[in-house]
């Protein structure tokens, strides 16, 4: 670009606190659609355009609570940058389930596969991720798993509760009594 030069821009974000806006670059087609503009994904700086992901996943929409395979991408003192198939974001060191003040890169190395669950996405549709909860819906969904099996389980079979085992006490002396 050069001073002087009109260009058509979309307005990306409004910060007020620091009186700054953010603005893309467009086409002239683009400014003139009736539809709004789909905002690419960003990029990290010094990172050349590619497009790697597949076309599928680039249109899935994600949501909090969802769960998807991450990856480690970049490792930093106050977490890691993750990417997954259609998406990236960061985990910071308090979702990461790891000690108070270890070393990211020693802990979850660049490459490092874990799920991770998205808990925010901001108004600039940034992902916020956390493994301790990933790890915590698993956990979850092991012990409803277990409690769906034992509530078929025929009454009789193990060993019951000690209210069970009373129960069935009182009933066995109450009919040796007769």
């Amino acid at each position: 670009m050069k001073e002087g030069e009109t260009i058509w821009v979309q307005v990306e974000s409004v910060d007020d606190a620091s009186k700054r806006v953010a603005l893309r670059k467009i086409s002239e087609e683009e400014a003139q659609s009736p539809e709004p503009v789909a905002r690419p994904e960003r990029q990290e700086r010094g990172e050349r355009h590619e497009r790697s992901e597949k076309p599928a996943a680039a249109g899935k929409r994600f949501k909090v609570g969802d769960m998807v395979e991450a990856t480690v991408d970049k490792c930093e003192a106050f977490g890691v940058f993750v990417h997954w198939e259609g998406g990236k974001g960061l985990i910071p060191n308090a979702e990461l389930g790891t000690e108070r003040g270890s070393d990211n890169k020693r802990t979850t190395p660049v490459g490092t596969q874990f799920k991770a669950q998205i808990i925010e996405i901001d108004d600039r549709g940034r992902y916020r991720l956390s493994r301790t909860s990933a790890g915590r819906a698993a956990d979850r969904a092991d012990y409803q798993e277990y409690q769906r099996k034992q509530s078929k389980m025929a009454p009789g079979k193990g060993f019951g509760t000690l209210g069970d085992l009373l129960r069935a006490k009182l009933e066995q002396s109450s009919s040796d009594e007769e």
